[in-house]
């Protein structure tokens, strides 16, 4: 489902607004989440406790991650209700109740199968970080943070923006009050050294897929997306507002500390080589972060045994209602695996991509699980 399939005119006027005028929706957002800040009175803007971040380059099963976990009543995320005054969500939905939507059920864009309506949680942090760091956000390039980008008044903001996701999911009618925050943000992949810092309790989901599968999605996703966007500029803006800059005709690659600046150009992107050269970078990233709170996930093992991966994730993340999540895992699906070319997985490239993929795939919580049961 594209932006514009959703959005009607009226729609779109609003979300350009909020969302499209550059330095004024910029300050028409954190006005009215100053606003929200003295109507909810959180205490000292501490973080609510365990907030969970899931996080990898795309493709590698985040989104089913997400709308697995969110069925636990205990977690609270962002979901398309929240559009598009992000960061007032509180007050954004006391307004809107009034005009509240029902259905809008539709597949996604991604052609991955997977349905969404206004409850579906979504990816809509990015707000945050482009708000307080603009200067990352570089024409062809997001440069990574590192403990070192550590600022307390984020911080706070982060905080307080938690509590208010809990507080508008807790006013839902028949919801549970929630006391978690639940996040999926793909650019996270950029902050494994400086969310730790921020969030001591706070746990980090990676999916790891094979280098070769993954890629070939990538591939497949920027072709897709671009091919939207060519016919689609609302979908181009819409996805550029939020942050969105994984595909497509807005592609922005994370600078990962490996590649330097050689993923940069653009024209590569259509490419397979581009794809892989940009799953490495990103996995050496992710090699490198050892904090306790990052815990893997093998995406091979979630896809053909969802119910033991979920239930060993749901057991570790500390979530109570195990049963709430294992019972969706029908949901998932395992993708079609090409095998890579005789050439190209001679190439010591891909066979040092390989090695780095089965090293990480040690580490993972539901492999590990498997091996000592076995």
């Amino acid at each position: 489902m594209s932006p514009a399939s959703r959005y009607g005119v009226a729609d779109r006027l609003l979300l350009r607004a909020a969302l499209g005028g550059g330095g004024v929706s910029r300050a028409l957002q954190r006005a009215l989440a100053g606003v929200e800040d003295a109507l909810l009175e959180q205490e000292a803007a501490l973080p609510p406790p365990k907030p969970v971040f899931v996080t990898a380059l795309p493709r590698a099963g985040t989104t089913i991650l997400l709308s697995l976990l969110a069925r636990a009543p205990s977690f609270a995320s962002h979901t398309y209700r929240d559009m598009p005054f992000v960061l007032s969500p509180y007050l954004w939905g006391r307004v809107s109740g009034r005009f509240r939507r029902t259905g809008g059920d539709a597949a996604r864009a991604h052609g991955d199968g997977l349905r969404i309506d206004f409850d579906s949680p979504e990816a809509f942090d990015e707000l945050l970080w482009m708000l307080f760091w603009p200067e990352k956000y570089q024409p062809k390039a997001i440069l990574r943070w590192t403990a070192a980008d550590r600022s307390p008044e984020f911080d706070a903001f982060f905080a307080r923006h938690m509590h208010k996701v809990i507080a508008a999911r807790a006013r839902e009618p028949g919801r549970r009050p929630p006391s978690r925050y639940l996040s999926k943000n793909n650019a996270n992949i950029a902050r494994l050294s400086l969310l730790p810092k921020m969030f001591p309790d706070c746990r980090i989901v990676i999916p790891v897929r094979d280098p070769w599968s993954h890629a070939t999605s990538l591939l497949r996703q920027h072709r897709r997306f671009r091919e939207l966007h060519g016919k689609d500029g609302f979908a181009r803006r819409y996805m550029a507002w939020l942050g969105h800059f994984e595909f497509g005709a807005g592609l922005r690659p994370i600078r990962f500390e490996a590649t330097g600046g050689e993923l940069r150009r653009f024209r590569e992107a259509d490419r397979l080589d581009f794809w892989l050269r940009y799953w490495r970078a990103a996995h050496d990233e992710i090699a490198a972060a050892t904090d306790r709170c990052i815990l893997l996930i093998d995406y091979a093992r979630l896809t053909t045994e969802p119910q033991r991966s979920l239930a060993k994730l749901a057991a570790t993340l500390g979530v109570a209602e195990e049963a709430d999540i294992v019972e969706w895992t029908r949901a998932v699906r395992a993708p079609a695996h090409d095998t890579p070319a005789p050439a190209l997985a001679e190439r010591p490239a891909y066979r040092r991509a390989v090695e780095l993929y089965e090293s990480l795939r040690r580490r993972c919580l539901n492999r590990a699980d498997a091996a000592r049961s076995a």
